[in-house]
Parts: C-alpha cells; sequence; structure tokens
C-alpha cells in the first residue's frame, strides 16, 4: 500500500484534494431542491420524445439538444424529489472539470520548460485547487438547469486534451475525438460554438511548428462547432426577441467586456468593489484597474519565467468564450448572470496558477518553493472561499421554505393550504463583485411557487400563495422579494381573513436575520355555533372564549397552542402573550393578532373557531425546564379586557396562566 500511495501521490492528491475541497465546500448544496428554472427544463424533457429534443424544441427559445437529452434520461431514471442525485452529479462534474484543466495547465507548462514532475503537478493541482474555488461556479453548481455551463467546458476540456494527445502521439482517434467534442460543445450551450475555436487556439500555442503543418485543422476544428449554426436556424423553436444580434455602442460593449473580465481577475475584483463603494469610483474604471493592474503583473511573471503559452491561451480562453455572450445578448441579461463566467472563468484559473509556480523558480529549495507557493495560494484562495461558502448560505436560506413546502405537501396532498410570503428572491445587501447579481432567484418570474413543489414532490397540492406586506419583515442585511409581490395582488388583513375561512391550514415563511427561514404552521379558522361555549378556560367579555391551550419548547422556541371561540362583536382588542419561566422571570413575547399577527377580531364572523398558533422566541431557557405563559386581551390604551373563569370568577390580573 506505501509503495502504492508514493507510486501515484501526484495523481491521487491532483484528484483526492480537489474533491475533499468541492465537498467541503458545497456539501449543503447537495439536498437543496430545484428551484428557479427547473421546472420548464425538467416539464419540456418530459413532454418530448428522444427524437424531438433533437429535432423540434418549440416551446423554448434557445436549442441545447445535448443538455435536453441529459435532463430527460433525469426525468426518466431519477424517483421523483430526488434532487440530490442530479445535484451531486453536478458537484462530481465541477471536480472533474478543475481536475481536466489542472492537466491542461501542467502539459501546456511542460511545454514551456524543461521540469520536473513535482513542479508540474503543482501547476496542475493549483489549477484544479483554483478552479474548484472559483467564486462564479456557484450558480452552476447548485441549480441544475445551469448544467449547460458545466457540461460545455467538460466538453471544451476534453476536446482540448484530445488536441494535445494528438499533437503529442499524432494517432488519428485523438483528433476525430477533439471533432466530436467539438459538436457536442456546441450542441450543448450557444458559447460551445467556440469550442471549436478554443480548441484550434490550444493546437496553435502548444505546438506551432506542428499546427503550421497540418493548418488545415486550425480552421477544420472552429468549423466543426460552427456546424451548429445552420442546424440552430433548420430546427423549430419559440421566436425571443431578447436572443439577436445586439448592435452595441463602444460603452456598451465596454461594459460586456468589463464584466467578463471579472472571471480571470476574480481573485482581486472584491477590491474594486471596495474602491466603488468607499472611493465612489466608476464600476468599469475600478474593474479596469484592478483587473488590469494584477494581469499585467503576472503577464511579466509568465513572459520572463517562458510561459508566455499560457497567458495567451487564458485571455484567449476568455475572449473567445465570452464572445457569443457578447454579441446576442443584451448587457442587461448579462449583469446579472455571473453563471455566463463559468466557461470564461477556466483560462484565469490556469493564468493565475501558473503565474505562481514561475514566481518561486527563483529559489532553489523545494520546500522554500512550496511554502511560498503555498502562501501566495493562501492569500489568494481566502476571499474566494469565503464567498462560495457566504453564497451556499444563501441559497440554503432561500431554499428552506421551498424544503418545507414539499414536505408538507407530501404529508398532506389533499390539504388545502395557504402559504404566506413565500421567498422569490433573496439577496446581500452588500456585494462583493462590483458587476453582477449575488442573490438567489427561487422562482422564475413566468412560474408559480406550485409549480416548485409539485417538481419536487410530484405531489399537485392546492395551496394558495400569497404576500402580506404588513408582517414581511425588513432585514437588515438582505434583501427579501416575496412571491405574488405585485401590488394588486398584495394581501392585507380583511383579505386574509376572507381567505382564511377557504383554507384547511395556515403557514407563515418567517426569516431572521442570522440566515435561517422556514415555514411554520400558524393555524386555522372555521365556522361554528355562535353559542357561548359551556366549557372554557377563560371568558373575555363574553365575546371572546379561550377553550384550550397548550405549548411545548423546542429550539430556543416556545409553540403556543390556542383555540378561541368568537362570538360576539369585536373586542377592539389584540392578544398579549407573555412567556415566563417558573421563578416569575419573563423570558418571551409574542402579543399580537390570532394566526401569527395575521386574524384582528375586526373581520370576523360571529361563532368562528380559532386555532391559533404562536411562535415565541425565548432569550433563554429555564434551568428546571419549568414555563408558564400569561394570556389574555388588551385594548390600544393597554387596559386588559375582563377575564373569568368558567366559573364566573374573575382571574387575577385578567388573564390566564398556560401551564405545562
Amino acid at each position: 500500500m506505501l509503495n502504492f500511495l508514493r507510486r501515484y501521490r501526484y495523481g491521487l492528491s491532483l484528484v483526492l484534494l480537489p474533491l475533499g475541497l468541492a465537498l467541503l465546500l458545497y456539501a449543503p448544496t447537495v439536498g437543496l431542491p430545484y428551484f428557479w428554472d427547473d421546472f420548464p427544463n425538467f416539464h419540456f424533457a418530459a413532454a418530448k420524445s428522444y427524437l424531438d429534443v433533437w429535432t423540434d424544441v418549440t416551446g423554448l427559445p434557445y436549442y441545447r439538444p445535448v443538455v435536453f437529452t441529459f435532463n430527460k434520461l433525469v426525468t426518466d431514471i431519477v424517483p421523483v424529489g430526488a434532487s440530490w442525485m442530479p445535484h451531486l452529479f453536478l458537484l462530481l462534474l465541477d471536480v472533474v472539470n478543475s481536475i481536466l484543466l489542472g492537466m491542461v495547465a501542467g502539459k501546456f507548462y511542460f511545454r514551456g520548460r524543461e521540469s520536473d514532475r513535482r513542479t508540474i503537478w503543482l501547476v496542475e493541482l493549483l489549477t484544479a485547487v483554483l478552479f474548484i474555488t472559483y467564486p462564479f461556479a456557484i450558480l452552476p453548481v447548485v441549480h441544475f438547469a445551469s448544467a449547460t455551463h458545466l457540461l460545455v467546458l467538460f466538453f471544451t476540456l476534453m476536446g482540448v486534451t484530445a488536441v494535445i494527445q494528438y499533437e503529442r502521439t499524432e494517432k488519428k482517434k485523438w483528433l476525430a475525438a477533439a471533432l466530436v467534442f467539438a459538436l457536442l460543445a456546441a450542441f450543448t450551450h450557444e458559447a460551445g460554438i467556440m469550442a471549436g475555436a478554443i480548441m484550434a487556439l490550444t493546437y496553435l500555442l502548444y505546438d506551432w511548428h506542428f499546427a503550421r503543418r497540418q493548418w488545415w485543422w486550425l480552421v477544420g476544428l472552429p468549423l466543426a462547432s460552427a456546424l451548429f449554426l445552420p442546424v440552430w436556424v433548420a430546427v423549430p423553436k419559440t421566436d425571443n426577441e431578447g436572443i439577436a444580434i445586439q448592435l452595441d455602442s463602444l460603452e456598451l460593449a465596454l461594459m460586456k467586456t468589463s464584466f467578463f473580465l471579472q472571471g480571470p481577475t476574480y481573485p482581486f475584483q472584491p477590491i474594486a468593489t471596495w474602491l466603488m463603494q468607499t472611493q465612489g469610483w466608476r464600476d468599469i474604471t475600478a474593474i479596469w484597474l484592478i483587473g488590469g493592474l494584477f494581469l499585467a503583473l503576472v503577464a511579466v511573471i509568465l513572459w520572463r519565467g517562458g510561459q508566455l503559452r499560457i497567458l495567451l491561451l487564458g485571455l484567449g480562453w476568455m475572449g473567445l468564450a465570452m464572445l457569443p455572450s457578447v454579441v446576442a445578448l443584451p448587457y442587461d441579461y448579462i449583469s446579472i448572470s455571473p453563471r455566463l463566467l463559468y466557461f470564461t472563468g477556466a483560462g484565469g484559473a490556469m493564468i493565475w496558477a501558473t503565474g505562481m509556480v514561475t514566481a518561486v523558480l527563483i529559489f532553489k529549495r523545494w520546500w522554500l518553493k512550496t511554502a511560498i507557493v503555498a502562501a501566495l495560494l493562501v492569500f489568494t484562495l481566502v476571499l474566494p472561499i469565503i464567498y462560495v461558502r457566504r453564497e451556499v448560505t444563501l441559497h440554503e436560506f432561500a431554499l428552506a421554505p421551498l424544503t418545507d413546502m414539499v414536505a408538507i405537501a407530501q404529508a398532506s396532498p389533499d390539504s388545502k393550504d395557504m402559504v404566506i410570503n413565500a421567498v422569490n428572491w433573496l439577496a446581500y445587501k452588500r456585494p462583493w463583485y462590483p458587476i453582477g447579481n449575488d442573490g438567489v432567484a427561487v422562482l422564475a418570474p413566468y412560474l408559480n411557487t406550485l409549480d416548485l413543489v409539485e417538481l419536487n414532490s410530484g405531489v399537485n397540492w392546492q395551496a394558495t400563495v400569497a404576500t402580506f406586506p404588513e408582517i414581511r419583515p425588513d432585514l437588515t442585511d438582505y434583501y427579501l422579494a416575496t412571491a405574488n409581490e405585485r401590488p394588486d395582488e398584495f394581501w392585507h388583513m380583511e383579505k386574509f381573513t376572507q381567505e382564511a375561512y377557504l383554507h384547511d391550514r395556515v403557514w407563515l415563511t418567517t426569516y431572521e436575520d442570522n440566515g435561517r427561514s422556514q415555514l411554520i404552521y400558524a393555524g386555522q379558522i372555521n365556522t361554528g355555533d355562535t353559542q357561548s361555549p359551556t366549557t372554557y378556560l377563560a371568558n373575555f367579555e363574553n365575546n371572546v372564549y379561550l377553550t384550550e391551550s397548550s405549548f411545548i419548547v423546542e429550539d430556543n422556541v416556545l409553540v403556543l397552542d390556542l383555540d378561541w371561540a368568537f362570538t360576539g362583536e369585536d373586542p377592539q382588542a389584540t392578544i398579549f402573550r407573555n412567556a415566563f419561566d417558573c421563578a416569575g422571570n419573563l423570558i418571551g413575547e409574542g402579543s399580537g393578532f390570532a394566526l401569527e399577527r395575521m386574524l384582528p377580531f375586526i373581520y370576523l364572523s360571529p361563532g368562528t373557531h380559532i386555532h391559533d398558533v404562536k411562535h415565541i422566541p425565548l432569550s433563554s431557557l429555564a434551568a428546571d425546564g419549568c414555563y408558564q405563559v400569561e394570556v389574555g386581551l388588551f385594548r390600544s390604551d393597554g387596559s386588559r379586557l375582563t377575564a373569568l373563569a368558567a366559573d364566573g370568577t374573575e382571574l387575577a390580573n385578567q388573564l390566564y396562566l398556560v401551564r405545562e
């Protein structure tokens, strides 16, 4: 075993280190549900045959048959709701891409100068690690419908690897493989039309003399990818005015290019954001100054170190990969789509990894080289790693309510529920990169939340999803948008009360600035006997009766269940619920209308029975585990409604004390 590890230590480390780092960064996302535009992609795949996804894509404005085929395989093979399987595939595919990219960088580094195996291994490993921590990989890795970006890079890297193998061995099978991968990349995503050109650039830079002798492949590889264009024109599809040749002004073209410059200069672009936020710099100025400064530095290092090929490959890769987006997409679309930077970012990882290794070649001792490279790597990785973890946490925050809805739908598929303030979009208020969207769009604008619930659960859930702005929180660190947020669709207390009678249960989405969100059960109402109940716990001026009460404490929250009977006129009062330990210390307050502050008495019909659930956060837990809750009603002036026990005696302090 020891001999095996020693013999294959370089290859094993090139696999295991990126894999471990990827799991460390992205493991929490494997269990996330499908979201955003996953639904139309799956729906399209399920409705079409395998032949149709190649010959007729009416219903979608784009033609990506390789991805459509992949989606159809997932719909046919993966059980409903098992989103962890495709998500794990994307995570592993990102690892594979990083390893392939590292191998390409290692081969180019060796070509540039004679180097020992350890130095080449260091270039390979650093390239893979830098791309695993690439910050703009977060959405392609987490969002299944963005698998197109992972796949197009995979096919391009496979083609690039095949080209290098052909130039090293002159075996035609490698050239045939490159042509196949050039075609697959183009039929995976529109940006893949440049895969053949990237392969040709690799062909040219890896061995200029060999490429000059067989120059026709410099034309043949780009033409292989370009075959996509006549097929794209011929295949029926739904027109989309947003995808067309964009005749931009010089300034707009510069802005688009500035967006993509963030890819190869990602380790340092947060500095540009700082300049914008604190010094008032314009985004384009900050991006080009910071990006240009560091690119110039690494260019000098690579040039002096005989690694100009890698610099040209990295910059050429970025330029070619971004070209379809710059030409065909409007800036407003590009600027909120950091996933477009995934394909273009491969060159950046090669440049920076090779630059680090080349910079320390002046040192003779291997251990010193390694130590300095490690220090540079840590410096370069700190911000991207923090950023990726930050974005992973944001995805967990944004998608937790959807996960809760899926569980509710599966547990009670026939229940007619109401969901208030479901998340639609969530973002940090402080961005890290100059141009882009750090937010999580849970729901595509042309879908509704129940589409995603059905996709993840397989249940056609009969629920109503609404926004209730009066109880939606104003978060300190986040921007929040909720489902059905248009003003003409807002719900207020009267509308809510009317709808509550028509639903079995009410759920409220709660958000906290600590990054926690969840769906909580708020209760339900139904009509009943208008007569006063014969048994009850407390009578509040013969209008409102408390008939049942109980509570549990879990996760520092006291969940209080109260049953009310409303039999008379509006008492013009609000419910108070104060939690104490049994030593008399106040540890939680939960005043407000019934059903988590949404249901005042004024709009209720006499005879309404209310099951009122209140979640009261506790400032501390009782040392002896003993709790009690004071419950009563108070008016706007602070006075309390008279509270009577079932035997007619007046309750002390006009409240009922709920004990365990």
